[in-house]
């Protein structure tokens, strides 16, 4: 990552902002014909003139390439200072600001002109409330060895008349890897007299590439632009742009330059893990039919290279003495990297974000979702909530406040949507109130179930932002009779570009061995009534047990039914142990029934990672079909999509 740092003087104070910015003068190792100094013949020491009684001492002479500079109020400008070497001194020289005016701030104080260079630039920002007038400016030169030297150039400040503000970003360019960040610092330069508060906003980020400004509006203290890059952003130099608008003033724009390197390891499929997805202990990867393929980490990012176009992943996570749970997928090339992908939202840092509630009644819940983390709040808990493992970036925040009414039906009474948030790790949030004016009332709308028969029925309600993320922030409690059932939803006025509510009916069947359940997934933007027919329940299952040793496998086989046909899955457990097995429609390409099981990964992967014989397991068997050609494990996340899904369920003991 590449780090920028910055040193502010003047605390607060409007005033001129100066930034170091090193420029190369290249020394050259020709004969020198015109002045400046000479460098010795080889059998000669620095300082030594060549048998003169009188050498010249290791020394510098410092100016300026013009001496003078005028700006106006809320304008920027650079000048040069040149250092001439003397007596074959040639150390790095730091060069510093002095005696700066009233409001004056430095970006960097201080910088050094490194050996062999000559100059360096100090860029000025004047701000708006500096008086019109002439400034004597000192800037001092030190090094080892040599005496200081100083040398000062006037900064003359007009007037200007009419009232607005400029804008700065500085440094003007950032340079940051994949999965990094870097921050630049925002100034508003007021004119005339101009006093209103200045909203700050940035666009051009391409996918992969976040900003975000902190404050969003600016007072009298500099914003910071923080721009970060997943492992998905593109390699190259991206122009964002500052914007800043005011009341009765036009619109004043900067641009930041935003180089992005790479730091991905070499593949065609990456899944990238947080602590949130937990870091694996073991990850492998099958191209094709082929042997299995270990894999090592490259800034924590785990690549597979496909070549036949489909493949299968394998990763474990957690303790060997604690929980471990580990997964298989079988998929195309473009259908696990997609997953890989959204394994962490598109990073690999995590942070902690608290806060806190109010306007919570003694029957009512607070759910707050940012980041991929969730927190219930119950009012005996107290008011003060804490989110671990927020995926890093800029995030949208949901909550809600849910009551708990007859036979523990829940309902949402109050919902609170906040966009772009950006905290630091361990960094707080602004307090939600529900009864304050940023809270507002869901929209109430009706599903009508068909083909329920005399299955019950539970609501599950999540919402899908453009930060990719799915934010839960409905589930109504337990399982009840009737057909038509009443869900909260987000009003159109309220939601942006990308936003989805993502709702699912879940029908359970009466108790049976192995018990059966069928669900719908409905996504749409608008909130609004919905009428959905539930599929067949699910035909039977043949598991049986593939092997015990070195570890339990276990094997399910089932006939295809044309509503499930998209995609798989097998899940067994023990107390500590889960494994997960899936299969998309596109890797196993025409058949009339699914055959999966874990596979025989060799030595790769270590049998006290998997399931132990002896010990009574559970497994679920899930069949889903949806009319989108695109989708992973689940649906592809599009507005008007309906996936029907079935399961089946039971133990044994192997």
């Amino acid at each position: 990552m590449f780090n920028t740092n910055h040193f502010r003087l003047g605390g607060g104070m409007r005033g001129v902002t100066w930034v170091l910015l090193a420029s190369l003068l290249a020394v050259g190792c020709a004969e020198k014909t015109g002045p400046g100094p000479v460098d010795p013949p080889d059998d000669e020491t620095p300082g030594d003139t060549g048998g003169d009684d009188n050498p010249v001492p290791p020394s510098i002479d410092l100016g300026f390439g013009v001496p003078a500079l005028s700006l106006p109020q809320g304008g920027s400008g650079t000048v040069t200072v040149v250092i001439t070497r003397k007596g074959g001194f040639d150390r790095g020289v730091s060069v510093g600001i002095e005696n700066l005016p009233a409001g004056v701030q430095a970006l960097p104080a201080a910088q050094v002109i490194a050996a062999h260079q000559n100059s360096a630039s100090i860029a000025l920002t004047v701000a708006g409330g500096v008086a019109p007038g002439d400034y004597t400016v000192t800037v001092r030169a030190t090094s080892v060895g040599i005496a200081a030297k100083t040398a000062t150039f006037t900064l003359t400040v007009t007037s200007v008349s009419d009232p607005g503000f400029t804008l700065t970003v500085l440094p003007a360019a950032l340079s940051i890897q994949q999965t990094g960040s870097a921050s630049a610092t925002i100034t508003v330069a007021r004119l005339g007299g101009f006093q209103a508060a200045v909203a700050l906003s940035v666009t051009g980020m391409p996918p992969g590439v976040n900003a975000t400004i902190a404050p969003p509006t600016y007072l009298d203290e500099p914003a910071t632009i923080t721009v970060g890059a997943t492992y998905t952003a593109p390699v190259g130099t991206h122009v964002l742009t500052v914007r800043a608008n005011a009341p009765n003033s036009s619109e004043k724009t900067a641009t930041v330059a935003v180089t992005v390197t790479s730091s991905n390891p070499t593949g065609n499929v990456l899944w990238p893990f947080c602590a949130a997805s937990g870091i694996p202990l073991v990850f492998a990867y099958q191209d094709g039919a082929g042997p299995w393929t270990p894999v090592t980490p490259v800034n924590g990012i785990h690549a597979a290279n496909l070549t036949t176009g489909r493949g299968a992943i394998l990763y474990a996570v957690g303790s060997i003495a604690g929980t471990v749970n580990s997964y298989v997928y079988y998929g195309t090339t473009s259908q696990l990297s997609q997953m890989g992908a959204e394994l962490c939202g598109g990073g690999t840092s995590v942070k902690s974000v608290s806060g806190s509630v109010a306007g919570v009644g003694a029957l009512e819940q607070a759910w707050i979702s940012m980041g991929g983390a969730t927190a219930v709040l119950n009012p005996a808990a107290g008011s003060v909530f804490t989110l671990n493992n927020v995926l890093d970036g800029a995030r949208d925040l949901l909550a809600t406040r849910i009551e708990a009414g007859a036979n523990g039906v829940l309902s949402a009474n109050k919902l609170i949507l906040r966009r772009g948030l950006n905290p630091p790790d361990g960094g707080g949030l602004v307090p939600l109130d529900f009864n304050g004016a940023e809270a507002f009332n869901p929209v109430g709308s009706a599903i009508t179930l068909s083909n329920l028969g005399t299955d019950q029925t539970r609501l599950l309600a999540g919402y899908r932002t453009a930060t990719g993320l799915m934010a839960p922030y409905y589930v109504d409690g337990p399982a009840v009779n009737g057909n038509v059932r009443v869900f909260p939803g987000i009003g159109d006025s309220r939601q942006q570009n990308d936003d989805l509510h993502v709702l699912t009916v879940v029908a359970t069947a009466p108790v049976v061995t192995p018990s059966v359940t069928r669900s719908a997934m409905l996504i749409f933007r608008s909130a609004a009534n919905k009428s959905v027919t539930l599929g067949p329940v699910l035909g039977p299952v043949n598991t049986s047990v593939l092997a015990t040793s070195p570890f339990v496998r276990l094997r399910a086989q089932w006939t295809l039914q044309i509503d499930y046909n998209t995609y798989w899955s097998l899940t067994y457990s023990q107390p500590d142990r889960t494994v997960t097995i899936g299969v998309t429609a596109a890797y196993l390409g025409t058949a009339s029934g699914v055959d999966i099981a874990f596979p025989d990964a060799g030595a790769i992967y270590d049998p006290a990672l998997g399931p132990q014989p002896g010990v009574v397991t559970n497994w679920t068997f899930t069949a889903s079909g949806w009319l989108f050609a695109n989708g992973t494990s689940h649906p592809p996340y599009m507005d008007g999509v309906l996936a029907l899904s079935a399961t089946r369920s039971g133990t044994i003991t192997p």
